[in-house]
């Protein structure tokens, strides 16, 4: 990788972008929900976030908000990680 980061597993819930007139004006493209389009969250956060909810569980230290976010960070790196090994074993990358 280029850098040290992690990738973030692409959107979690994109949605697709529609042209529809807007007062006349195609140059403000919604989408079907009526909001601008969006690739949402990425899919390192939904880990991340779905690791917070259970946290109380298994974070360890001190039970700062930094420690616990670095934690379910860690968790999320780590999800990602083992779907990228799962699909190279599947011969899907």
């Amino acid at each position: 990788m280029p850098n040290d980061r992690m990738p973030n597993g692409g959107p979690a819930f994109p949605r697709r972008q529609v042209n529809t007139l807007r007062g006349g004006d195609l140059r403000h493209p919604r989408t079907i929900e009526g909001h601008r389009g969006h690739p949402g969250m990425t899919l390192r956060q939904w880990y991340a976030g779905q690791a917070l909810a259970g946290a109380r569980g298994f974070t360890v230290g001190e039970r700062t908000p930094e420690n616990i976010a670095q934690q379910c960070f860690d968790v999320a790196d780590a999800m990602l990680a083992e779907n990228d090994r799962r699909d190279e074993e599947r011969g899907k990358c």
